[in-house]
């Protein structure tokens, strides 16, 4: 098992994202705090992309704490073959 630390968010973001791209099978992701802003757009779009390219993609969010994601996002991820479950809804 390799593990990394990061130093900073984006670090962190920049190698969650390269993980996403590269996916062939799944992608699971759970967020405690997630919002349809610049980074969670890429987040989205990086995931939209591998969904259409067969990948089965579920994420589960804290409803509490991704209080900026709405219910056009959640329309959005499922037109994009993204399936979200909100916990604490």
């Amino acid at each position: 098992m390799n593990i990394e630390f990061f130093t900073t968010s984006e670090q962190a973001w920049d190698a969650e994202l390269a993980a996403i791209r590269a996916a062939q099978k799944t992608i699971d992701l759970e967020s405690y705090i997630f919002f349809d802003d610049k980074i969670g757009r890429q987040f989205l779009e990086a995931m939209a992309e591998r969904a259409t390219a067969g990948v089965q993609v579920r994420c589960i969010f804290d409803n509490i704490g991704s209080f900026g994601f709405s219910d056009a996002s959640l329309k959005w991820c499922e037109a994009h073959c993204i399936q979200v479950e909100l916990f604490h809804r």
